[in-house]
């Protein structure tokens, strides 16, 4: 896929760009969810969902349902 395309070849700017925004995003998030019950949503780019799901889930115990849609 063209994010892990980017992510050979661009190795530092990647780091930035995305490993470290999704850090951030992750991090927001689960504030987020730990201050309150109700469903939030939040609009990502297609390159940012799989990574920040994954570090939500990591860090909170509480479950995520989410859906993905293009269009």
């Amino acid at each position: 896929n063209l994010t892990n395309k980017l992510k050979e070849r661009y190795t530092n700017v990647c780091e930035v760009l995305i490993n470290e925004r999704n850090i951030v995003i992750a991090n927001n998030l689960g504030k987020l969810m730990t201050n309150s019950d109700k469903k939030i949503l939040v609009i990502l780019g297609a390159g940012h969902v799989e990574d920040v799901v994954g570090l939500v889930k990591d860090s909170t115990e509480r479950k995520i349902s989410y859906s993905f849609n293009v269009g």
